[in-house]
């Protein structure tokens, strides 16, 4: 097994689950998992979670096939609008909920053989203001028409999606009378609404709706630094060193010796990389917790390497655990730190861990 590894705290899961369903009245909570449940790790977030949330909601059919491979019992959703018949025809014999977001699929769906017409699950998406995916208001008419004469399709529920939230609650509040005005001209019947995403929970908290599509709250992350919630990180990310050597002044180090030693110096390598979805931007101007101290990288960051400056760690050795997302001692490093330095999101720098590290479920905080 490597020693580069990604802990994911059972612990920091419920308590963030519990958290985020107490926030939203009790509500029931459709998690998203896609792409590698933001990079945690989707068969171990499914396994750590299948008893405490309610949907789980997906971007493709294949993640949505993993799921059901893995035994997953509860519905799933796909968010993604699946275009072509083939797929749409394997997600409904699958028994997935699917996205109807266009017409496209409409004249696709009005093909199908009435056997599965009837048993396929829609969720109708309405595009509020994010211009993504998703029928427009001036869409509704035509939409009502399809489904009235479809009577053999079942619309389980009716969904948008926010683009802002605390940075524009004047956006938000827009989206949401639209997206209420919206459901008044619908004539076909349907069981669910849903449409609030972290930022639009901790921003507003429209209980009316009857699921929350919280995602990054769950992995203990904040959408942004907007916000104040008491969460606990799920993912840690460690690793130890493999090399430890002594350089002197003037010798570079890396590629292109983008740093020059001004001094004796003792440098460790840790065997991480961009392409263990590690950010190269880090090179230089990041930090790692070695001892529970901070210790800076030095040079670029190679593809499955990065170097970092240990002079002041005396008798410092391979084997020595390295962390790149955690905490050590009193000191801490998170994605938000990263994504600072790197100029990105928190989303972006847990969704890019490599699916090839391996991951390990533990049940206390990490």
């Amino acid at each position: 097994m490597t020693v580069t590894s990604v802990l994911l705290s059972q612990t920091a899961l419920r308590h963030n689950i519990e958290v985020i369903r107490s926030i939203s009245g009790n509500r029931k909570i459709m998690f998203p998992v896609k792409s590698n449940a933001y990079g945690h790790g989707l068969k171990e977030i499914v396994e750590m979670s299948r008893n405490l949330v309610d949907f789980y909601m997906v971007a493709t059919l294949d993640e949505a096939l993993y799921l059901k491979s893995l035994g997953v019992n509860k519905p799933v959703f796909i968010d993604m609008p699946l275009v072509t018949r083939e797929e749409i025809e394997e997600a409904v014999r699958n028994g997935f909920r699917l996205n109807l977001a266009t017409s496209f699929q409409c004249n696709i769906i009005e093909k199908l053989p009435e056997s599965l017409r009837k048993k396929m699950l829609l969720h109708v998406e309405i595009d509020t203001g994010m211009n993504r995916t998703g029928f427009k208001p001036y869409d509704i008419e035509n939409l009502n028409q399809f489904l009235l004469r479809s009577k053999d399709i079942s619309v389980e529920g009716v969904f948008t999606h926010f683009a802002t939230g605390k940075e524009d609650r004047e956006a938000v509040s827009k989206q949401y009378k639209l997206f209420r005005n919206v459901l008044k001209k619908i004539k076909f019947p349907y069981k669910f609404i849903h449409a609030e995403n972290s930022a639009v929970l901790l921003t507003e908290n429209f209980k009316e709706m009857d699921f929350i599509r919280t995602g990054i709250t769950l992995y203990g992350l904040r959408p942004s630094p907007l916000y104040d919630i008491e969460l606990l990180r799920v993912l840690s990310l460690k690793s130890r060193i493999v090399d430890v050597k002594k350089i002197k002044r003037g010798e570079g180090v890396s590629y292109g010796f983008t740093y020059i030693a001004r001094k004796d110096t003792t440098i460790a390598t840790v065997p991480v990389g961009y392409g263990d979805g590690y950010p190269r931007h880090l090179s230089g101007r990041g930090y790692v917790l070695i001892r529970g101290k901070r210790v800076k990288i030095i040079g670029t960051i190679c593809m499955n390497h990065f170097m970092v400056d240990v002079s002041d760690i005396k008798g410092i050795g391979v084997g020595e655990e390295v962390v790149m997302i955690g905490k050590q001692g009193k000191e801490e490093i998170t994605a938000d730190e990263l994504a600072a330095l790197v100029g990105t999101i928190n989303y972006e720098i847990v969704t890019r861990i490599s699916p090839l590290l391996p991951r390990v479920i533990v049940k206390e905080e990490v």
